[in-house]
């Protein structure tokens, strides 16, 4: 699959790779991207009453790659095209363009029209988070499935090829204690550098940016971390709680307070 040096930015999905060394200390200063790089990685996403009991759960296989390290949009040009879709429920893709700068990258358009993984809760009645989420979301790589849930419920809208703000993916060098605003217009999301880890999957040990992203103006008590090394977005992970949700044989009721968790593992 030709994934080593492969990056996927975190609530993005660029695949790109560091000028460090992967195994060791060491503080990612740029980033190059490597044409026709591809990876796979598991996502899951769940929800838990007040008790802690899994009330809903969805897994899904999703694969990203880079299709063009030369693409044009509107002003932009030499502009990288991402593009990811689900394996078993693939019926469209999602596209993120890139532009890297000495000091940044920016993500410049996007595009998910079409890109809605067909994927099923495994209880007979979901909640309407799950069932409006998962039903009309897409790709959940860019942006995780809660975030474009809570992006619907406001009247977001999250479709348009080329974003009238940039959105800044990094501010380098990666050092820590670095944050910067990714965007502010329709929200602002904020970024930050927390630290550098170990971190292991399946077999494999890898050396990790840790990256924690808020939502202050729309989801204060929301946030995510990735893990990113030099061969790939290692892993995500996503907590919210006290997520006020209805039923969808009731969707006008007063419903019930749930925990939301979203994670996304490099496979390969």
């Amino acid at each position: 699959m030709g994934i080593r040096n492969v990056l996927l930015a975190c609530t993005t999905m660029a695949l790109c790779a560091c000028n460090n060394d992967p195994s060791g200390p060491g503080e990612y200063q740029s980033l190059d991207f490597e044409a026709n790089s591809s990876a796979m990685y598991s996502w899951n996403a769940s929800e838990e009453d007040s008790t802690g009991q899994t009330i809903f759960v969805t897994t899904d296989t999703i694969e990203t790659k880079v299709t063009s390290v030369d693409d044009i949009v509107g002003e932009y040009t030499g502009l990288t095209r991402m593009e990811a879709f689900s394996i078993p429920h693939y019926i469209g893709t999602t596209q993120v363009w890139y532009k890297q700068y000495p000091d940044s990258l920016i993500e410049v358009a996007y595009s998910s029209a079409g890109a809605t993984p067909v994927v099923l809760p495994k209880r007979v009645q979901a909640s309407g988070l799950s069932v409006h989420a998962i039903a009309q979301t897409g790709v959940p790589v860019r942006v995780p499935l809660i975030v474009q849930w809570l992006m619907r419920e406001k009247g977001i809208q999250d479709s348009v090829i080329e974003r009238d703000e940039n959105r800044v993916v990094y501010r380098f060098p990666l050092a820590v204690g670095t944050s910067w605003a990714s965007f502010q217009n329709p929200f602002l999301e904020m970024r930050q550098v927390e630290g550098y880890e170990m971190v292991a999957v399946g077999d494999q040990t890898y050396w990790c940016a840790k990256i924690r992203t808020t939502l202050p103006t729309l989801a204060p008590d929301l946030e995510w971390f990735d893990y990113v090394s030099s061969v790939g977005l290692v892993k995500r992970t996503l907590l919210f709680p006290g997520v006020a949700v209805t039923i969808s044989d009731n969707p006008d009721g007063v419903g019930q307070y749930v925990t939301f968790k979203e994670s996304l593992i490099l496979m390969n």
